[in-house]
């Protein structure tokens, strides 16, 4: 490899520059040292760079700029008034808009009169119309967005800050005064208008096309969304570099047919290619295919080389510089990685192929192909991390569904602009693209329903995402390094996804552990046992269960649901579109019990696809691993309640400890479930009439679990009778998820999650 920063990949400076920037914010956004630590390694390269290796200095302190920014916009935070109090502000973005609420985005924003040095998030339910450019005066509650609480889970607040928006609100009643919208708020409402007109052009294939040419899903069905994710193509449902290429294309081709000069057309498409971007409400993806459009055409309206990997790291640090934190979005890591990927891949993969050896009419194909495996190995890792899947069929159902989607494209704006001047031609203009997506479909429903289309994949460890970033450059043709090193580093892209899986599957702790997520006010636990994986509830839909097996790759051996209220079952949907459940265990009377619709059609989902369903009931004993047993406490064989009254009582035991899970069971129906135990989870979320007296007296714990969330709380009466028999009380509203480790000898050992 060549010698000195200076010739790292083939000296690109500006490139090298912008890797080590984008480094330093990933750490800045992902680490916890404080911003003061970051401004120290900055001042400490300064003082490098007056005595000795200058250009060092600079790149580390390119690192220390990264972190430092991130981890400084990361913890700035603003006072909030108690109580309630006057807002005011301009409506920048509507984000939704129904019956219950409208949700939007304001700037210039004053609070009680002084301004507020950020943009703030409204949610109204008095359900008020508004649009773009609207003042917005109201009394609301400021509150802060939660950041992440369970493992794998949701950071809100980090998502807001990438919006710049730092704080929320919520009013009833918001006085609205019409003003002009800017850039942004005319663009938002002329997308409103053109998915109007898809709506009446499309019918029941509208909400497609809004996705593929507005990025809009909201009303996108989830198991349409669902489908594509499977079948590997979910990134043609969102705005992103093939859209924005596609249409560049198109105009392109248009511009040459009418006969413009070359360097006119070129600036026309630029420009119509950045509206473009903009109308679709300038994700990261579109604007950094713009960025390398431009890039690429002045290069060669000037007669300069044209270098991917430079235009690429501009399109970043462009991105970047008003807000570091964008590197931790979602659309900005993948759209990055797959024109990363293929930079630096697809030109090995020719070459391994051997596709210029190929017969010509096949040569096309097998570029294709490079092209979308490239891609896919560029964002592998990322796809794991964020995902927690992979979808194997992607390269085969990538080449005709990106086919099918840039034919698509162009035709349905073509109709789209037809429909303003002749609703009768844009209706007969709809009838091409309308096949295409039919097409488009059913490659899409053919590839999601073959079999292992998604595989569970783990989150990966820091250790591995380094050895995956430097395998990418090490195969490419940027350093060079022997052919057996280049060898290597490809083979080892994918046997770093296997070692992922292996840790996790390592991972799973041994003995007995159970990790109560914090679900709000819902019961969804995680129980480890002798290395299998049980679930007892799942809670609500969209819970954080689904998503804490996606972050962690692992299989579920079996699922205890205590009852079938919502708030302990409703979660069971979610998991079924990853993964099989081999067994579920129900009390008896489940059915009778008054259980929720939603639930009843997820069991029967479930049964259809193989899990076996059991009935249990007192003195029954489910052997979940050697030396580890439930014991169902409650109901009995012959009680038939409603609701609560029929909740599944468990008592898991593991040589001198034990774990005694209580649904919502009644306070009156506790005596026969009463047992001693090392840990309880208080039933009913900690509500006045459940786990009283008579269960902790009976039990005597180290500690008590409560699942409740923040809006909720445990009742007085439970917490001042776990108070006066000593018993700790771990809250997940206060904790985030818990975890608690039962050692052989029943000592208890917790650790939370905040």
């Amino acid at each position: 490899m060549k010698k000195g920063a200076e010739r790292l990949l083939d000296r690109r400076p500006l490139t090298l520059g912008v890797l080590l920037y984008v480094l330093g914010c990933i750490a800045g956004t992902a680490g916890s040292v404080p911003p003061t630590l970051w401004a120290m390694g900055m001042a400490l390269c300064a003082l490098g760079f007056l005595f000795s290796r200058r250009l060092i200095c600079i790149l580390c302190a390119l690192l220390f700029v990264g972190a430092w920014s991130c981890a400084a916009l990361g913890s700035i935070t603003y006072p909030i008034p108690e109580g309630k109090c006057s807002v005011s502000g301009r409506v920048r973005a509507v984000h939704r808009q129904d019956k219950r609420r409208t949700v939007m985005t304001l700037e210039d924003v004053r609070v009680e009169g002084e301004r507020l040095h950020t943009r703030l998030r409204l949610y109204d339910y008095g359900a008020g119309a508004a649009s773009p450019g609207d003042r917005i005066q109201c009394i609301a509650s400021l509150w802060r967005g939660e950041g992440r609480r369970n493992p794998g889970g949701f950071d809100f607040d980090a998502w807001l800050r990438r919006g710049g928006v730092a704080l929320c609100a919520t009013a009833n009643e918001v006085t609205r005064r019409e003003g002009r919208p800017g850039p942004g708020g005319f663009f938002a409402g002329l997308r409103a208008a053109f998915g109007k007109r898809l709506d009446a052009l499309y019918g029941d294939q509208a909400p497609l096309a809004r996705g593929m040419l507005l990025g809009d899903k909201q009303d996108m069905p989830e198991e349409m969304y669902d489908r594509y994710r499977n079948a590997g193509l979910a990134h043609l449902l969102a705005v992103s570099g093939l859209h924005v290429t596609c249409m560049a294309a198109a105009i392109a081709f248009v511009l040459a047919a009418l006969g413009l000069g070359r360097h006119v057309a070129f600036l026309v498409t630029l420009a119509l290619t950045s509206c473009y971007a903009l109308l679709v409400g300038a994700p990261a993806s579109a604007v950094r295919a713009a960025i390398m459009f431009g890039v690429m055409g002045f290069a060669r309206l000037w007669g300069k080389p044209y270098d991917g990997l430079t235009s690429l790291a501009l399109a970043a640090l462009l991105l970047l510089l008003p807000c570091p934190l964008k590197v931790a979005d979602t659309g900005f890591m993948l759209s990055f990685l797959a024109v990363l990927g293929i930079l630096l891949l697809y030109r090995p993969l020719r070459r391994a192929f051997r596709i210029s050896r190929w017969p010509k009419a096949l040569r096309g194909v097998g570029d294709a192909v490079a092209v979308s495996l490239a891609a896919q190995l560029g964002t592998l890792a990322a796809v794991c991390c964020l995902f927690g899947q992979v979808t194997p069929y992607a390269l085969v159902s990538g080449i005709p569904g990106i086919a099918l989607c840039t034919a698509a494209l162009p035709l349905i704006g073509l109709s789209l602009l037809a429909h303003a001047v002749s609703p009768a031609l844009g209706l007969a203009l709809s009838y091409a693209p309308r096949a295409l997506l039919w097409l488009l479909s059913e490659v899409t429903r053919l590839t999601a329903a073959l079999p292992g289309a998604s595989l569970a994949m783990p989150a990966w460890p820091c250790p591995l995402l380094i050895l995956f970033g430097a395998a990418l450059f090490l195969a490419s043709d940027y350093l060079k390094v022997k052919r057996a090193v280049r060898y290597a580093a490809f083979a080892a892209l994918p046997a770093l996804a296997l070692a992922a899986l292996l840790l996790a599957r390592l991972q799973v702790p041994g003995g007995l552990n159970c990790l109560f997520l914090d679900a709000g006010n819902a019961d969804a636990a995680v129980l480890s046992a002798g290395g299998k994986t049980y679930l007892v509830d799942v809670g609500e839909e969209g819970g954080p269960t689904a998503g804490y097996l996606r972050h962690t790759g692992r299989q579920v051996d079996g699922l205890f649901l205590s009852h079938g209220h919502t708030d302990h079952a409703g979660g069971l949907g979610d998991i079924l579109r990853d993964r099989h459940i081999p067994t579920i265990w129900l009390p008896v009377g489940f059915e009778e019990s008054g259980v929720d619709g939603s639930v009843l059609s997820h069991l029967e989902e479930a049964r259809a696809k193989g899990s076996r369903i059991r009935y249990v009931a007192r003195g029954d004993e489910i052997d979940l691993a050697p030396g580890i047993r439930a014991l169902v406490l409650a109901p009995g064989a012959d009680e038939r309640g409603t609701g609560n009254a029929q909740s599944m009582v468990l008592k898991i035991s593991y040589k001198d400890g034990s774990l005694l899970m209580t649904g919502d069971l009644p306070v009156e129906l506790e005596s026969g479930a009463a047992a001693p135990a090392t840990l309880v989870k208080a039933a009913h979320h900690g509500s006045r009439d459940a786990t009283g007296e008579l269960l902790l007296r009976a039990a005597s714990p180290a500690a008590c679990v409560i699942s409740v969330g923040s809006t909720r709380g445990p009742s007085r009466q439970l917490l001042d009778a776990l108070a006066r028999h000593g018993i700790p009380a771990l809250r997940t509203d206060q904790s985030g998820a818990i975890s608690a480790d039962i050692l052989p000898d029943g000592i208890l050992q917790v650790r939370t999650y905040k």
